[in-house]
C-alpha cells in the first residue's frame, strides 16, 4: 500500500448546524445466532459498497451457510457465515467509495484534498475470521475463539477503517414472527471495537499503540494492525434467553468525517495566521445575513471559485456563489434566514485550493 500523494487543494467557508453527525449507513457485517427460526436465520451476511447511495447491497440468510460479495471498480466486499465461523475480507481502491458508510456531498469535497488513486494501490484493506462460537445455554456464557484479523489503511487517504465484534440481544418481535434487524446500544451485551485512522490505533475508542490483543506497525505511510487466535468468554444474564443471543462480526472503511473536517478547518486556520489569506465569515454567530470575506495573492483573476453551503449531515443545501474573483479578493453578502437553527459547513472553492470556515446561525 503506497502513500497517496496530495493533488489538489479546494478553498471551503462552512457553516454548519448543532453538531457534526454525519449521515450514514450500516458497513459489512456476518452474524450467527444461537437459534434458526424460519423468520430469524442463524446465519446472515452482508456485503456493500457506497458512494453517495449504496451501488452495491448484497444480504442473505440461512441456518447453514451464507456468503455475500460487492464487486465494484473503486471497492471489493465479501462476508461470509456458517458452521465454520463468521469471515469477512474487503478494500477501498479508490477515494469516491466506502465499504458501507454513505460518503456525504461534504465529504466528497473535502476528499478532494487527498490523491484519488489509480485503483492499483489499496487505500484501506481488512480481513477478519472468527472461527469458533459456542454458546453454553446451561451456564450462560458465550465462547468465543480464534478471533484473528488483519486491518491496513494508508494514512494520508482521509480514511477511516474498523472491526468489531460484538455480543447481541436482538428484541424480535415473536407474536408477528419478525426478527430485529436494528442492533442499539442497550442491546449490546458486550463488544470490542478496533479502528485505525491516519494518527492512530483505537481500541474500544481508547488510543493505544501494543497491547496484549493486538500488534501495531506504523511508519510514515501506513498503519498496520494484526491480531492473532483470540479468545474471550462472556457471561450472560440468567435473566435473558439464550436462544436469541447473536455474534455479530462487522465493520466499515470509509472517509473519516471528524479527522477531515478537523484538518480542513486547521488548514484555513494556520493559512490566515501566516498571512497566506484573508478569510471571514461575520457575523459569528449570524442571524438572516452572513458576509464572506476572502482574499489570497495566488488566485488569478480567471480562477472560477464556487462557494457552497452545507448542512451538519454534509448534505449540499445550495451553491452560494459561483464565478470569477476580481484582484484575488471576493466581498459577498449572502441570505441565511431559510436555514434552522445551528451549525452549517460553506465551501469556498478554487481549482487548486480548499479552506473551510464554521458559522453559527442563532
Amino acid at each position: 500500500m503506497k502513500k497517496l500523494r496530495s493533488i489538489k487543494v479546494i478553498a471551503i467557508l462552512l457553516i454548519a448546524i448543532m453538531g457534526l453527525s454525519i449521515n450514514a449507513e450500516a458497513g459489512w457485517t456476518t452474524q450467527q445466532r444461537n437459534k434458526c427460526r424460519w423468520y430469524s436465520k442463524r446465519f446472515k451476511a452482508l456485503s456493500r459498497i457506497s458512494i453517495g447511495a449504496p451501488i452495491c447491497l448484497k444480504s442473505g440468510g440461512d441456518c447453514g451457510y451464507v456468503s455475500t460479495k460487492c464487486d465494484k471498480n473503486c471497492g471489493y466486499q465479501e462476508a461470509k457465515a456458517g458452521w465454520s465461523g463468521l469471515s469477512a475480507y474487503g478494500y477501498i481502491t479508490q477515494n469516491i467509495c466506502a465499504r458501507g458508510e454513505v460518503i456525504s456531498a461534504l465529504q466528497s469535497t473535502l476528499l478532494n484534498e487527498y490523491s484519488n488513486n489509480d485503483g492499483d494501490n489499496k487505500i484501506e484493506e481488512s480481513i477478519v475470521n472468527l472461527k469458533n462460537i459456542k454458546f453454553d445455554n446451561r451456564n450462560h456464557k458465550v465462547y468465543l475463539s480464534e478471533f484473528s484479523g488483519k486491518i491496513e489503511l494508508n494514512r494520508n487517504s482521509g480514511y477511516k477503517s474498523n472491526v468489531e465484534l460484538l455480543v447481541w440481544n436482538p428484541s424480535d418481535d415473536d407474536i408477528n414472527e419478525k426478527d430485529d434487524e436494528t442492533i442499539d446500544k442497550d442491546e449490546i451485551l458486550w463488544s470490542l471495537t478496533i479502528e485505525i485512522n491516519e494518527d492512530e490505533v483505537l481500541i474500544n475508542g481508547k488510543k493505544v499503540d501494543n497491547s496484549n490483543l493486538i500488534k501495531t506497525e506504523i511508519n510514515s505511510e501506513t498503519i498496520l494492525v494484526e491480531f492473532n487466535n483470540l479468545g474471550f468468554s462472556i457471561d450472560i444474564d440468567e435473566t435473558l434467553d439464550m436462544e436469541n443471543i447473536t455474534v455479530v462480526l462487522q465493520g466499515d472503511g470509509a472517509p473519516n468525517d471528524t479527522k477531515n473536517i478537523e484538518k480542513a478547518i486547521k488548514k484555513t486556520e494556520n493559512n490566515i495566521l501566516n498571512e497566506h489569506i484573508k478569510f471571514d465569515c461575520y457575523p459569528n454567530p449570524a442571524n438572516n445575513k452572513v458576509n464572506v470575506n476572502f482574499s489570497a495573492f495566488n488566485v488569478d483573476n480567471s480562477d472560477e471559485i464556487r462557494i457552497e453551503i452545507y448542512d451538519y449531515t454534509g448534505k449540499k443545501i445550495r451553491a452560494l456563489y459561483n464565478g470569477n474573483i476580481v484582484n484575488g479578493a471576493i466581498n459577498k453578502n449572502f441570505d441565511i434566514t431559510e436555514l434552522n437553527k445551528g451549525i452549517y459547513f460553506i465551501t469556498f472553492a478554487t481549482s487548486n485550493e480548499t479552506y473551510l470556515k464554521k458559522l453559527i446561525k442563532q
